[in-house]
C-alpha cells in the first residue's frame, strides 16, 4: 500500500529518528535541507550514516519507508548529499525545488534510486508534466510553503489551487500515484488539518507531508479509502456481476463503466 503520511525528521536530531519511525508514519523523511543549518550539514550526514543500520532495522519492523531529503541542485553541497544516499540506499530520495526533466534525470543517472520530486516553485508548477515524466520519478510532492514564498503569497494558500490541479493532473497523465500534499503548518489546529486533508482528497492527492506525529491519525483517517467507500465499491461490483452488460442502479444512481472502474480501483482489483 502506498504511504498516506510522510513525516519529516531533522537529520541533525538522531535522537528523534527511532521515535519518528515508531510514530505510525507510513514514510519518514530524514531531512538534510530546511531543518539543518548550513554549518551543520556535514555533521548531519555523519549522524545519518552512524544511525542508519539501526534506523533501517526499526523501519523494516514498523513497515515504514525511509526517504532522505537532499539539498537543492543549486546548493554546492548537493553532491555530498547524493554520495550519502548512494552509500545508504534509502527507499527514495526527495528532490527539493524540482523544476525540469533534465536535472532530475542527471540525478537519476547518478543515484539509481526512486526519486520523489518536490514541486515548490513557479517553474516547477509550469513544468509539472516533464517533472512527472522524468526517469526515476515515482511520486510527486507539493511544497506549498516554498511556493507561497516564491509567488509572494501571504497567509491564505487558496491561490495555490491552480498548482494543486496541475500537479494532480500531471501525476495522473504520467501514470504516477496520486501526489502528496504539502504540510499543515499549524500543528495545534485540528480543524485546519481536517480542512487541508479533505481539500487534498478533493484535488486528487493521496497522501500528505507532516511535521508532527500528532497529525498522523487525522491524515490516515481522512486520506485513502474509507470503510463506507469500500462498502459502496463492493456493492457496485456485485451489481455489475449480477447484471453483466445491463443497466443497474445503486442509491438512485446509475452504475456505469466509470463507476465500476472506480470501484475496482478502491478495492485494488
Amino acid at each position: 500500500m502506498l504511504p498516506r503520511s510522510y513525516l519529516f525528521v531533522p537529520a541533525n536530531r538522531p535522537d528523534r529518528f527511532a521515535k519518528a519511525v515508531a510514530s505510525g508514519a507510513e514514510a519518514v523523511i530524514v531531512d538534510l535541507e530546511d531543518s539543518v543549518a548550513e554549518s551543520g550539514k556535514s555533521a548531519a550526514r555523519r549522524s545519518i550514516a552512524q544511525a542508519w543500520g539501526t534506523l533501517r532495522s526499526h523501519a523494516i519492523e514498523a513497515v515504514c519507508m525511509l526517504l532522505i531529503r537532499v539539498n537543492s541542485g543549486e546548493s554546492k553541497i548537493t553532491g555530498d548529499d547524493l554520495d550519502c544516499c548512494n552509500d545508504l540506499r534509502p527507499d527514495g530520495v526527495m528532490i527539493p525545488k524540482a523544476d525540469c526533466r533534465q536535472s532530475l534525470e542527471e540525478v537519476a543517472r547518478r543515484l539509481r534510486l526512486p526519486l520523489f520530486p518536490l514541486v515548490e516553485t513557479a517553474r516547477g508548477v509550469q513544468n509539472a508534466d516533464e517533472v512527472a515524466a522524468a526517469t526515476g520519478v515515482v511520486r510527486l510532492l507539493f511544497g506549498t510553503l516554498d511556493l507561497m514564498l516564491d509567488l509572494d503569497i501571504q497567509n491564505d494558500d487558496a491561490p495555490l489551487h491552480y498548482a494543486r490541479g496541475r500537479i494532480a493532473v500531471a501525476s495522473r497523465a504520467a501514470g504516477l500515484p496520486a501526489p502528496v500534499d504539502g504540510v499543515c503548518a499549524d500543528v495545534r489546529s485540528a480543524d485546519r488539518l481536517a480542512f487541508e486533508v479533505e481539500r487534498a482528497r478533493q484535488f486528487g492527492f493521496g497522501a500528505k507531508l507532516c511535521i508532527h506525529p500528532a497529525q498522523l491519525p487525522a491524515i490516515h483517517e481522512g486520506i485513502g479509502v474509507t470503510q463506507e467507500q469500500c462498502d459502496w465499491a463492493q456493492a457496485v461490483l456485485e451489481l455489475s456481476e449480477a447484471s453483466p452488460g445491463g443497466v443497474a442502479t445503486l442509491g438512485g444512481k446509475m452504475i456505469d463503466a466509470p463507476a465500476i472502474a472506480m470501484a475496482r480501483r478502491m478495492l485494488g482489483k
